[in-house]
C-alpha cells in the first residue's frame, strides 16, 4: 500500500506539520522516555482523569499520531541522497518489535518478535544501508488483497535505481517481475 492509499483509508488529511509542531512532537517523545513511559497507550498520555497534563496542554492527541507519518516520509525521502547504493540490493521484510495497538500490526510467527509492524525495506548488499522503505498498512482500500505484491514492493522500492542487482527472496520473485527489471 502507498502512502496516498492509506491516507485515503484512513483518511488522514493532507495537512504538513510546522517546524514547531515538529519541535513539540519530538519533544514529547523524549519527555515519554523521561516518564519511563515505554509502550503506554497514547490514549492514556492524554487522558484526562489520570494521564498527565502536559501532553494535551503541548499539542491534541489528533494532532501527535499523524505526526509520525511526515516524520517518516521525511526520513524516507532523504535515505537516498546519504549515500549511494552498491552493485547489489537486496529486498526483503523486516519487523520492528511493537506490542502498541497500531491498526496495522503484523504477527510472523517465525520472526524472533512475534508482533510488529512490517517494513519493506531495500538495502545495500554490501554496506547494509536502507536505501528505500514502505510501511505495510495491510490490505488496500478496495478490500481486495494486492494481486503480485511482491513484485510491486521490489518496482516501488528500485524506482530511481538503474543498473543495480536486485535480489530478494522467493515472496517477491516472479517471472513477470525479471522482465520489468531488466526493461528499467
Amino acid at each position: 500500500m502507498t502512502n496516498s492509499e492509506g491516507k485515503q483509508l484512513y483518511q488522514d488529511a493532507e495537512k504538513e506539520i510546522e517546524e514547531t509542531e515538529f519541535h513539540a512532537y519530538i519533544g514529547l517523545l523524549i519527555l515519554t522516555g523521561v516518564y519511563k513511559s515505554h509502550g503506554e497507550a497514547t490514549k492514556s498520555l492524554w487522558n484526562t482523569e489520570n494521564g498527565r497534563p502536559v501532553f494535551p496542554s503541548v499539542m491534541p492527541v489528533n494532532n501527535f499520531k499523524p505526526a509520525i507519518q511526515d516524520v517518516w516520509d521525511d526520513w524516507v525521502a532523504r535515505l537516498p541522497m546519504m549515500c549511494n547504493s552498491g552493485a547489489y540490493v537486496t529486498v526483503d521484510e523486516r519487523l520492528i518489535p511493537s506490542k502498541s495497538r497500531c491498526p496495522f500490526r503484523q504477527y510472523i510467527p517465525k520472526k524472533p518478535a512475534k508482533y510488529g509492524i512490517k517494513v519493506w525495506t531495500l538495502c545495500d548488499a554490501k554496506t547494509s544501508y536502507a536505501w528505500n522503505m514502505q510501511i505495510y498498512t495491510g490490505k488496500r482500500a478496495s478490500g481486495i488483497h494486492g494481486k503480485n505484491q511482491g513484485m510491486r514492493v521490489v518496482l516501488d522500492l528500485t524506482a530511481g535505481l538503474k543498473g543495480n542487482n536486485s535480489i530478494c527472496d522467493h515472496f517477491f520473485t516472479s517471472h513477470e517481475l525479471a522482465m520489468q527489471l531488466l526493461k528499467a
